[in-house]
């Protein structure tokens, strides 16, 4: 939902109090996902207590950039991008949000 969330994460006004309600259960709902499938893997393999308000802004942010910037991506035609990026793109941010640029580049190598 591309258009959706471009909308969504810019264009709406930030001081509507419908509108803040609403983007607030969408962010509920991304805090218990980024808790369960982040935050908790990470705490049993590090033994850290970290906060998905310390993970999912950025995580956020990094993956809606994208959508935000699409018109130009599509425009300069890099290598590579279309339809089969986009089917890895969940697992590309994804990796690289939790291992970094040499998880994802380990990765994409083992592919």
């Amino acid at each position: 939902h591309k258009d959706y969330m471009s909308v969504f994460l810019a264009e709406l006004p930030h001081d509507d109090p419908h509108i803040i309600e609403h983007k607030a259960a969408w962010s509920r709902r991304a805090m218990i996902i980024i808790q369960q499938n982040i935050c908790v893997p990470l705490q049993k393999q590090y033994g850290c207590s970290m906060s998905p308000l310390a993970v999912g802004p950025p995580l956020v942010s990094m993956m809606f950039s994208r959508f935000l910037f699409d018109p130009v991506i599509k425009e300069v035609k890099p290598p590579g991008y279309g339809n089969e990026f986009d089917k890895m793109y969940p697992e590309y941010i994804s990796t690289m949000f939790v291992h970094g640029l040499h998880g994802l580049a380990k990765k994409m190598g083992e592919g």
